[in-house]
């Protein structure tokens, strides 16, 4: 790998986190000002919560640093965030010379996990306690 696309590799992701934390009242602000937050079609059309439903709400809480609430409004977000940081640093142990899998590539972990989140969709369908809070105050 050339040198450029090593240190690239290692720093850019930070940044790019360090600018959304640094600017997230501008980020949250020019969210609001469009008027209503992103609608769920699927929930719209069908009244069912979809995997995704809270998603955008839990984004926003781990950008204020609420992990519970993020959890509590869809804990799926907190997956992908946790596969993208194992990722990344599968990505920083390859530049550095010391490549390690910290990401399971087995078929069965992957179809569990969808397994898992197709059983967390019927519930938090099923169970009104699991579904996304209403309102976010933050």
């Amino acid at each position: 790998m050339k040198r450029i696309g090593r240190y690239a590799v290692i720093w850019v992701p930070p940044m790019v986190l360090l600018a959304a934390f640094l600017f997230r009242a501008e980020i949250l602000a020019a969210a609001a000002a469009v008027g209503r937050w992103m609608f769920c079609p699927m929930y719209a059309f069908t009244g069912i919560l979809c995997p995704g439903c809270g998603g955008t709400r839990a984004t926003l809480a781990l950008l204020h640093g609420d992990l519970w609430l993020s959890l509590r409004c869809n804990p799926t977000v907190a997956g992908i965030v946790l596969v993208l940081l194992l990722w990344y640093a599968e990505a920083v142990l390859k530049c550095l010379g010391k490549p390690r899998k910290l990401i399971p590539r087995s078929l069965w972990f992957w179809l569990i996990a969808i397994a898992v989140l197709l059983l967390w969709t019927a519930a938090r369908n099923l169970f009104p306690v699991l579904q996304p809070p209403v309102t976010l105050i933050l």
